[in-house]
């Protein structure tokens, strides 16, 4: 009986990661392997434990960010195109329209192989942390990688989108509305729970004595970590409540310490330890604009913690304010701290963010996700058989 056959193109494989490589793993840990086989190229790869067929390749740490690094495609292709005869994918998955994305879209499109992607990453807003705004040459960065990310998009034939509002950003990016298709992220219920068992243990070893401001992500400037710092300042100014908690690491880990000197820093956590510091905190604070979609807040509210998230970004397709969540400008350091005082106090409020945020975050299941997608792509690449077999 024939397999859907998967070829995956990635620079970076390394599980918690980020919320890309979380969505590659949850997909790898649940697909059919009855049904699929899945084959990879990547860069780096970590925490795969299932035998694959696997084309590592060369890679290049990044100069503006050391916590990152692309594949480089250019002196093995001779590799890639050997690898790709012995894979002869049905279909071929790439992440992202990075030079490896790029050079194997080609390949494919030559081949006449159909390509997915899903849109994990706004690499456009991305610019603005790392080129100054009194650079000249801002803008015409920011139009030569729409350029190179509008060509990719539409080069594929089915690109995932997070969210709706992504999905217009696409659109207002230049990408075929005919080619996107929503797709969602989800979390695991059997980790991502109410439990409030580990409460003591948790909360005595750090000593920690204050409702808990808790913020759970990779530590790096596009994440609006500057607003964090203020927000945490203007606690330290008002008596310093609330103990903040940080988990995560990344290129800003050390000067954000220093600029959080009373906050509590984990370091990378796994989602183990993630759900219990999600249980025991008392505010979920997110103010990052650059989430395509924001896996740490479905996480947060299916643990039973109130969210408050910046208006932008795909934090807005997640939070309807005030119901589920809460809203409010990415820079606005007064209304973060107004909203985590109304959340601590005002117990009426807090169950309301808390319940609504349950059964939001209860609809959204990695199983079944991972199921759609399959299903997507097999038709995509007209392999029939595997939604006769799914259905």
């Amino acid at each position: 009986m024939p397999k859907l056959k998967v070829l995956l193109v990635c620079d970076i494989l390394i599980r918690d990661y980020d919320g890309c490589n979380r969505t590659l793993f949850h997909i790898l840990d649940r697909y059919d392997k009855e049904n699929v086989k899945i084959s990879i190229i990547s860069g780096k790869i970590e925490g795969l434990d299932q035998p694959m067929q696997v084309l590592k390749l060369p890679n290049l740490t990044l100069p503006f960010n050391q916590d990152y690094s692309i594949a480089v495609p250019y002196f093995v292709t001779n590799d890639i195109h050997q690898f790709i005869d012995e894979v002869n994918p049905d279909i071929i998955h790439i992440t992202s329209p990075s030079l490896l994305g790029s050079h194997i879209q080609c390949i494919a499109q030559k081949r006449r192989i159909p390509v997915s992607s899903i849109y994990h990453t706004d690499f456009i807003g991305y610019i603005s942390y790392y080129v100054s705004a009194y650079n000249p040459l801002k803008e015409l960065i920011k139009q030569y990688f729409s350029s190179v990310a509008r060509k990719f998009y539409n080069g594929c034939d089915v690109v995932f989108a997070p969210t709706s509002a992504s999905r217009d950003y696409l659109i207002d990016m230049g990408i075929e509305a005919s080619k996107i298709s929503i797709w969602q992220r989800g979390i695991d219920p059997t980790i991502f729970r109410q439990n409030g068992d580990n409460a003591p243990s948790i909360l005595q070893a750090q000593n920690i004595q204050k409702p808990i401001v808790f913020f759970a992500s990779r530590l790096v400037w596009e994440k609006n970590l500057e607003t964090l710092v203020a927000v945490y300042n203007l606690s330290v100014s008002q008596g310093d409540k609330y103990q903040f908690v940080v988990g995560g690491d990344g290129l800003a880990y050390q000067e954000l310490k220093e600029q959080m000197p009373n906050a509590i820093f984990l370091g990378n956590l796994t989602q183990i330890e993630l759900s219990k510091w999600y249980n025991h905190a008392d505010v979920f604070v997110f103010p990052s604009i650059t989430e395509t979609f924001g896996n740490v807040i479905i996480e947060a509210m299916s643990c039973g913690l109130p969210v408050i998230a910046a208006n932008g970004g795909g934090s807005v397709s997640l939070i309807n304010h005030l119901e589920n969540g809460v809203l409010v400008t990415h820079d606005d350091a007064t209304s973060y701290f107004h909203y985590i005082e109304k959340i601590v106090h005002d117990s009426a409020f807090r169950k309301t963010l808390i319940k609504n945020g349950l059964n939001f975050s209860s609809k959204l299941s990695w199983p079944a996700l991972v199921q759609s997608f399959f299903e997507s792509i097999s038709s995509i690449a007209k392999f029939d058989h595997f939604k006769k077999v799914a259905s």
